[in-house]
Parts: C-alpha cells; sequence; structure tokens
C-alpha cells in the first residue's frame, strides 16, 4: 500500500507541475500615456505590479485591472519616485474593487505633490523597503531578482534627488528600482528610469547593472527610450530579442531616434504609444509557459539559441514570422556561390518537408550543398521570396549528406508559391534551351504545359553538351519565385548535375538512336582538362535494382590504364568520380563505362 500510495503522490505531482501543465506567465505592458505600468501575474494567481503610471493614466489603469478581472495586488514594487510612476498609487488603493498587499520601494524619501500629499500617506502602513539582491517567489517557478537599488554601488548616500532637501549629488532617476523576472528559459527585465549615462544631471548607472541582468528575452526599457538610456553596453550584454517602449505624448522627445536605432540593432520593438500622444501597440502582452517560445500581442518568439522553428511555420505564417528572429536547421539544397558570386544566395530545407532561401550581403562558406547547419538570422520577404537574413550565426553540424527529395509536380503545374524555396520533382521532354544571363533557360514539357529550369554557369552542368531537345528530363531542385509588380515567374533551380535526370525519349539526333537505354554517360567536365577531370553518370529507373558497374580509362592505343569503378554494385541514381590524371602524360584518353550489359564511350582530353 505504500509504494501504491507514493506512486499516486507523484502521478499527482506529474499531472499538477506547472511547465507539464502549461501554465502561463502573463505580463501586461499597461498604455498609461507617458509612464510606466506593468502587471506580472505568476501561473501561481499571484499578482505583482512593477509602478502604476501617472495620475492621468489612472482611469485606464482601472478599467484594465476591472476587465481582466484582478482583484488582488499582492505586491506592488515602485521604482522611483517621479510623478509618471508613482501617481496611480492613490487610485489603486482607495478602489473597492482592488485590495493591495505590500508596497516595496527603494527606501529613503522624495519632495513634491506626488510623493508627498498622494504615495505616501496611501501606502504608509504596508510599505517596506527593497533591496539590491533581493528575490521576490511568485510562485510555480516564476521569480524576480532586484539587480538594482539606489544606485547599484556606484552611487554613494545620501540617496535623495539633487533637487530635494538633504539632497546629493544625483537624479532620482539613478536610483531606480530594476528587476529581472525569470520563468524557465524565460527572463523579462524593468527598471523604471536607470540612467545609461554619465553627464551633469545623470550618472551610468546601466553598465554596472548588465552582467548581473545576463542575457534577456524583453527588455522594458528604460526612462521610456530617452537619449541617456540603453546604452551600447547594456544591450551588447542583456541582447534582448524584443523591446518595449512605454510612452505617451511628451515634450523630452521621447523615445530618441538614436537610442531607437540601437535597439533595432538587436531586438522587435513595441511601443504602447508615441511622442504625439497616438496609440501605437497600445496594451501590450506577453504570455510564455516559460518553454520553447513566447508570444508578445500574438507574434510568437523562441526561446534560447538552442530552439529551432521548423521552416513549414515560418513559410504558413509569414506574417508572425515577418521581421523576427528565428533558428532553423536544415540541409543546404543549394550552395554559396552558385547564384550569386558576390554574396550569400542560398537554399536550406529540413524534415518539415520545406524549404527557405538564406541571404546575407557576405560570402558564409559554410553553406555548402549537402552540409547540414543550423542558422541565426532574421525573417523577411524579397520580390515574393521568403528570406532568413542579417545572419548572425551559422552552425555547420555535419557534411555530405542526402538531398531531401522533390516533391512531385507535373510541369504545368510546377506554379505552387506555397513551395518557394522547396525542391520540387517533374519530368517532360525538352522543347526548348535559351541562352541567358549568367546561366540557361531550360523548358520541359509532359503534356500539362511547360516548366522552366535555370540552370547558372556557377553549377559546372555542361548544359549545352547534355541537354538536346526532344530528350526527356528530370528536374529534382529548388523552386524559386520571382514577383515583381503584378508579375510572378517560376523556375526550378539546377544547381548540379544531381538535379538532373535523364530518362529513354524521343532523339531527332540519328547518330545518337543507339544510346544505352539504362544509363547515361556525360561528357566530362571540364574538357579538355588540366589533371583531374569529373566523370558523372545516372543510371535510370530501367534498371530497377543495383546492378553490376565497371568504369575504366584507356589511353589511344587502347592499353587500360585505371580503374575508376571496379564491378560495384550500384543503385539507379546519379554517381560522380573525380579522375586524377596529373601523373599521366597529355593526350587522349577514352573512359569506358558498362552498366550491365549496356556500355558507353566517351573521349577525354588531358592538357597539361
Amino acid at each position: 500500500m505504500k509504494n501504491k500510495f507514493l506512486l499516486i503522490i507523484f502521478i499527482l505531482s506529474f499531472l499538477l507541475s506547472p511547465h507539464l501543465y502549461g501554465q502561463e506567465l502573463v505580463i501586461h505592458c499597461i498604455n498609461i500615456g507617458q509612464g510606466d505600468c506593468t502587471l506580472i501575474q505568476s501561473p501561481s494567481g499571484i499578482n505583482m505590479m512593477m509602478d502604476d503610471g501617472p495620475p492621468s493614466g489612472a482611469a485606464h489603469l482601472l478599467d484594465y485591472l476591472h476587465t481582466i478581472g484582478v482583484n488582488y495586488i499582492d505586491y506592488l514594487v515602485i521604482s522611483h519616485y517621479h510623478s509618471d510612476h508613482i501617481g496611480g498609487t492613490n487610485s489603486l488603493v482607495d478602489d473597492p474593487l482592488i485590495d493591495l498587499g505590500v508596497v516595496y520601494d527603494r527606501g529613503w524619501n522624495y519632495c513634491g505633490t506626488s510623493y508627498d500629499d498622494y504615495y505616501i500617506p496611501s501606502i504608509e502602513n504596508i510599505r517596506e523597503t527593497i533591496n539590491d539582491g533581493d528575490t521576490l517567489d511568485l510562485g510555480d517557478g516564476v521569480i524576480a531578482r532586484i539587480v538594482s537599488t539606489n544606485g547599484n554601488g556606484v552611487l554613494n548616500p545620501p540617496f535623495i534627488d539633487r533637487e530635494c532637501p538633504g539632497g546629493g549629488q544625483n537624479n532620482e532617476n539613478d536610483f531606480s528600482v530594476a528587476m529581472v523576472v525569470e520563468y524557465g528559459d524565460f527572463q523579462f527585465y524593468v527598471g523604471g528610469d536607470l540612467s545609461g549615462l554619465t553627464n551633469g544631471t545623470y550618472t551610468d548607472i546601466e553598465t554596472s547593472v548588465a552582467p548581473e541582468v545576463g542575457n534577456i528575452d524583453v527588455y522594458q526599457v528604460d526612462h521610456h527610450g530617452s537619449y541617456a538610456n540603453s546604452n551600447q553596453f547594456f544591450l551588447d550584454t542583456t541582447d534582448p530579442d524584443v523591446s518595449i517602449i512605454s510612452v505617451g505624448q511628451n515634450s523630452y522627445g521621447h523615445p530618441h531616434q538614436s537610442t531607437v536605432e540601437r535597439l533595432l540593432a538587436t531586438s522587435v520593438i513595441y511601443q504602447t504609444g508615441d511622442q504625439y500622444g497616438n496609440i501605437v501597440d497600445g496594451d501590450i502582452v506577453i504570455r510564455t509557459t516559460g518553454q520553447s517560445y513566447y508570444t508578445v500581442n500574438g507574434d510568437v518568439y523562441y526561446l534560447g539559441s538552442e530552439n529551432v522553428v521548423p521552416i513549414s511555420d515560418i513559410q504558413n505564417n509569414f506574417n508572425s514570422y515577418n521581421g523576427h528572429s528565428v533558428n532553423i536547421e536544415g540541409v543546404v539544397t543549394v550552395g554559396v556561390g552558385i547564384l550569386n558570386p558576390f554574396s550569400t544566395d542560398v537554399y536550406v530545407q529540413d524534415g518539415s518537408g520545406m524549404g527557405i532561401n538564406i541571404f546575407d550581403l557576405g560570402l558564409l562558406e559554410d553553406l555548402v550543398r549537402g552540409e547540414i547547419v543550423k542558422i541565426s538570422g532574421t525573417v523577411g520577404e524579397y520580390q515574393g521570396i521568403t528570406q532568413i537574413y542579417n545572419i548572425v550565426n551559422v552552425e555547420p553540424i555535419s557534411s555530405n549528406n542526402d538531398l531531401p527529395d522533390g516533391k512531385s509536380y507535373q510541369t504545368g503545374e510546377i506554379d505552387d508559391f506555397q513551395y518557394e524555396g522547396t525542391r520540387v520533382h517533374t519530368e517532360g521532354q525538352v522543347i526548348s534551351k535559351t541562352r541567358i544571363e549568367n546561366g540557361w533557360s531550360i523548358s520541359i514539357d509532359d503534356g500539362t504545359g511547360a516548366c522552366e529550369g535555370f540552370c547558372p554557369d556557377s553549377s559546372y552542368v555542361d548544359v549545352d553538351n547534355l541537354i538536346r531537345l526532344g530528350i526527356d528530363v528530370l528536374f529534382n531542385g529548388v523552386l524559386r519565385v520571382n514577383a515583381t509588380g503584378g508579375d510572378t515567374t517560376y523556375a526550378v533551380i539546377i544547381a548540379d548535375l544531381g538535379d538532373l535526370d535523364f530518362y529513354p525519349g524521343v532523339d531527332p539526333d540519328e547518330n545518337k538512336t543507339n544510346l544505352p537505354k539504362g544509363f547515361v554517360l556525360y561528357q566530362n567536365y571540364p574538357n579538355p582538362f588540366n589533371g583531374t577531370t569529373t566523370l558523372s553518370y545516372t543510371i535510370t529507373s530501367y534498371h530497377r535494382s543495383s546492378t553490376d558497374v565497371n568504369m575504366r580509362i584507356f589511353d589511344l592505343m587502347g592499353r587500360r590504364i585505371t580503374n575508376i569503378v571496379e564491378r560495384e554494385k550500384q543503385q539507379p541514381g546519379y554517381h560522380s568520380y573525380i579522375w586524377d590524371a596529373s601523373n599521366y602524360p597529355s593526350g587522349i584518353y577514352f573512359c569506358r563505362l558498362q552498366v550491365g550489359d549496356e556500355y558507353q564511350v566517351i573521349r577525354l582530353s588531358n592538357e597539361k
């Protein structure tokens, strides 16, 4: 019975575990105008509020709390004593529908009507001092770490504003309480009006606080985006993915353009309002279970560098990901240097069955065909192509991997915008091939309509010799779109010989009619060559299972000089080998490929 009882307790604890049960931490950055007010709701039911905004925002604050059903605030934490952070306190205390537990602030004192006449009389019986290093336990794994009070050790007492009786040399902003709220893998920072530079009015506190804060996901921007805050060291150290600016009509120029530019370099910005009093994002709500991801007003952000987003999620939910940072992991299907010799324009496909374009102004040399990589960057779009750009990290995982099979289409149905960036598979008869800038355009048709293939020169596919009118060709490459103006065009990228296959078909070239039916031996490339050349062939589906293959090299006198492949059983598909002839003299050689009972010979020219 004892073991059975323990098992029941274990099952109950498993089911009630907040992370497994998926309970949410909800953070409300309430649009109270020019000021700050943040409500943090733990899965345990504890409500903590950081600041309560200016007096002019109290009506909206109370309406908002009533609407979401808040009737008790366990902890009210006041960052500092300016009226745009404490102006709603007496309204909270006086509201008959809301009870207030403990009010934490930085101690000491201030001067002014909001502090003397409204704040202190309202909270003097429930007021407690909070200190740097304190932790508030909000239950179910949610904690709030206090990372700064009264200047974080940078300043000396008295911690009273310079304009107040008994004050020292510093501004009230410098004394702000700052905290980090943590839940599982999620971190949120809020720090009042903490200063980020030193001049005649302010002292830089952010720089000393940043290492204590560490990496965060969401940054409630210090001092409403003032020029004096969010310094570069602080942003480099905390590296937020999302920045939230609580701001309203003001004459200070909040948020300052230089601060916005720094924030945009590391994060996506949300704003409650603007300096003219217009609503931008309004009330901003963050939700998370502390695992995998969080949302900001419904937009999805993934937690941690190890969390990988399926490419199909990005392609199918572009509006949710546009402008957001993501991590993906997949195999490179079109490698660097194929589409653009000067910048990175490649494709990656993952196990979700879809691919995506990777673009960067630099050449990311790890992005080679067949490499499995993890990539971090920002989602965007260019001429209909969904991209990941602003690449911040490329992590190679393994090389020489097989590419995914293409999604099968008839040639006339290839224009499927949903699968742009994804490998597709179609076959038909060659009806045209045209030399265009930097490559070839090849058109095939299976009777349902034409499909275009684009073969860049840098793919090293010898289109001039391999592709003839009337033969049956299979494309198995990445679908690329170009949507400019009202016109959208589609083409399958032929990035390598492996993206082509050949099948017996109508061949108008009479001297080719006796070619083997079971395989295609391609002309070596380059030819003529100097020392090394590539020999390649495709065993077609005519051979349904593995068959014996021999590939041998003969000199001009018919003497066999080496074996490339010797009595090897091979499956249908594309095969390629490099012959190093650097130890052989210049001259004419022959390559004889035998597959089963059929053979074909090509002429090679080694010119040193």
